[in-house]
C-alpha cells in the first residue's frame, strides 16, 4: 500500500489531520476569491439572477479497459454546494454559471490495488467545478422549466484515501487515510446536460430543482490509470434572487 506511486506524501511534516485542516481553509480562500470572480463578469443587462444551491452527487469513474478485475469499482455519493447565476439574453434563452464545492470517489478492493488480502481502498478528491450553460426556458408564472447543457472545469483542490483492510489472524487490521493529490489531473475539463423545473416564489424569489450529468473528457488520474473518466450525477435545490 505504501509503495503504490504518488500514494503517500514522503517527508511530510505536518500530520494528515493537520493537512486536512490547512487544505480546507486555503480551499475555502480560493473559493471567495471565484465567486467575486464569477460575480463581477455577470453580464449587466437582461434579467440577471443569483442565488445558492445544494445537493448530491452520485461520483464514478469509467475503468480502464485493460484493467484486470472489471466491475469491481464501487461509484460513492458525496453532497455539494455553490453559488449560482444566470441571466436571460433572449426570450426563452439563459446563460448560467456555477461555483461549486464538490466531492468525487471510487471504492477499489485492495486486490485491484495490487495487494492480496480483503479490503478496500475509498480514492476521493475535493473539487472546485465551474460549468457554463446553455439554457433553454419554457413556462411562465409561477411554474417554469429548462433544459441546459454546456462545458464545465474541474478543478482538483485535494485528494485523499482511505484504506480499511479485513481482520485476518496474524495480520494487522489496517485503517489509515493518505494524502494523494499528486496523483490527480489537476484541470478536468467535461460536458454536462440537465433539467431543471422552477417555482416563483415571490417577484423577486424562485425555487428551483435540478438534476444533471456529466461526463469527464480527460483522464481522471494523472499517469496512473489511462483512460479513467468522470461520470457524475447530481440532484440539487436552489433558491434565485432576481436583481
Amino acid at each position: 500500500f505504501q509503495n503504490q506511486q504518488s500514494f503517500r506524501g514522503a517527508g511530510e511534516p505536518r500530520s494528515v489531520r493537520g493537512q486536512q485542516i490547512m487544505s480546507m481553509l486555503t480551499f475555502h480562500r480560493r473559493l471567495g476569491v471565484l465567486m467575486l470572480a464569477v460575480l463581477c463578469t455577470i453580464v449587466a443587462s437582461g434579467q440577471i439572477r443569483i442565488g445558492v444551491h445544494g445537493g448530491v452527487n452520485l461520483s464514478d469513474v469509467t475503468e480502464p479497459p485493460n484493467y484486470h478485475r472489471a466491475g469491481t469499482w464501487e461509484m460513492r455519493t458525496y453532497g455539494f454546494g455553490g453559488i449560482v447565476a444566470d441571466f436571460q439574453f433572449a426570450p426563452h434563452w439563459q446563460l448560467a454559471t456555477e461555483v461549486n464545492v464538490i466531492q468525487k470517489g471510487i471504492r477499489i478492493p485492495l486486490v485491484g490495488w495490487g495487494l492480496s488480502y480483503p479490503g478496500t481502498v475509498t480514492l476521493k478528491a475535493n473539487y472546485y467545478e465551474v460549468p457554463l450553460k446553455i439554457r433553454y426556458r419554457s413556462g411562465g408564472d409561477p411554474f417554469g422549466w429548462y433544459v441546459e447543457g454546456g462545458p464545465s472545469l474541474a478543478i482538483v483542490e485535494s485528494g485523499w484515501a482511505h484504506m480499511v483492510t479485513e481482520h485476518l489472524a496474524g495480520l494487522p487490521q489496517i485503517d489509515q487515510t493518505d494524502y494523494i493529490g499528486g496523483m490527480y489531473r489537476t484541470f478536468q475539463p467535461s460536458l454536462m446536460a440537465g433539467v431543471g423545473a422552477e417555482y416563483k416564489l415571490t417577484s423577486l424569489l424562485t425555487a428551483v430543482l435540478s438534476a444533471s450529468y456529466t461526463y469527464g473528457i480527460s483522464d481522471v488520474y494523472d499517469d496512473f490509470w489511462a483512460d479513467t473518466n468522470s461520470r457524475d450525477g447530481a440532484c440539487c435545490l436552489g433558491l434565485l434572487f432576481t436583481l
